[in-house]
């Protein structure tokens, strides 16, 4: 059933060009961004997560820099603060536009999480932890949600380890499988992609860029504050490892020059991470978007111009 309410979400991995892409469809319809990347949420975080100038922005920004403490912004919070965000825009007569690069907090607005509602027995981090083997791993989570690890291959470490996570938090993975929910109205996700040599140089760069702006004095500011133990645990890119830089004795330009490589390989890892979340999201939404809804992917590298076609279909109601 097709909607009268509008909502555009552009994701991708970071570097691809996703604010420059959101700030051009306000010369389609009058809209409004919000933020979809879990990082510019927070008010002192900044130049690491390539957050726009939005105070100075003529387009109305929502939800970057909203939180002023360092404390954890669950998937359930973010869904219902999107839901009124995009309400509160639609009854401006605009479009909401969500803009980021978090697939988990994106994908939640279709596949709501569940609550954790199953008491299991505590499992410590030890039991599960870097010295057993992804086989090892995957026979302790048998062990305690037979159903999650039957879902898993054997060899998928990453997944193992996040379903055990949840066992040690006291809660049964396979009870927390999401399901669909349409979303209230037509809803266009566009993907964006590079060739990956073209996206791997954009990120080099901008890892450059980030620290010609002054990134590293960033962190400094927020070193010996509770920010800094949130970063470390919260491991958002390149921030641990700048602290770890900070802390040494020796900053030389050997060590500088480490740091920017070592940032920017892992910059790199987690927009293929990125891309390969995106495939997995795109056959969720195909099996369920219906109607005026759609997924799509789209290369800038050589389809650039059918972007705005695609909006502007998607506006009219023709896709």
């Amino acid at each position: 059933m097709k909607h009268s309410k509008k909502l555009i979400i552009i994701y991708g991995p970071t570097g691809v060009g996703k604010t420059d892409l959101s700030f051009s469809i306000n010369n389609l319809t009058s809209i409004e961004i919000i933020n979809g990347d879990v990082g510019q949420l927070y008010q002192p975080i900044a130049i690491g997560t390539a957050k726009p100038d939005w105070k100075n922005e003529a387009i109305p920004h929502h939800l970057f820099d909203y939180c002023t403490e360092p404390k954890d912004i669950t998937v359930v919070e973010y869904r219902a603060l999107i839901l009124q965000k995009v309400e509160e825009i639609w009854e401006r007569g605009a479009t909401p536009v969500i803009v980021g690069g978090s697939g988990f907090y994106i994908k939640s607005l279709f596949f709501p999480p569940k609550q954790q509602s199953v008491s299991l027995p505590d499992v410590s981090m030890e039991e599960h932890g870097d010295g057993k083997s992804t086989e090892e791993l995957w026979d302790i989570l048998y062990q305690h949600d037979p159903e999650r690890a039957q879902s898993l291959i054997v060899q998928d470490r990453y997944r193992i380890m996040r379903a055990l996570d949840l066992v040690g938090k006291g809660v049964k993975p396979s009870t927390l499988a999401p399901e669909y929910v349409p979303f209230p109205a037509d809803v266009l996700l566009v993907f964006l992609s590079r060739e990956r040599e073209e996206l791997y140089t954009r990120i080099n760069q901008r890892v450059e860029l980030m620290m010609q702006q002054g990134w590293i004095d960033e962190v400094r500011t927020l070193m010996g504050t509770n920010w800094e133990s949130f970063l470390l645990r919260k491991k958002l890119i390149g921030y641990n490892d700048i602290i770890d830089y900070l802390a040494s004795n020796d900053k030389n330009s050997e060590l500088y020059d480490a740091l920017i490589a070592t940032i920017q390989k892992k910059t790199r890892n987690y927009a293929k991470r990125q891309c390969t979340f995106w495939r997995m999201l795109k056959k969720l939404l195909d099996n369920n978007f219906k109607d005026g809804s759609l997924a799509q992917e789209i290369d800038l590298n050589h389809t650039s111009s059918i972007v705005t076609s695609s909006i502007v279909q998607f506006l009219k109601g023709t896709v």
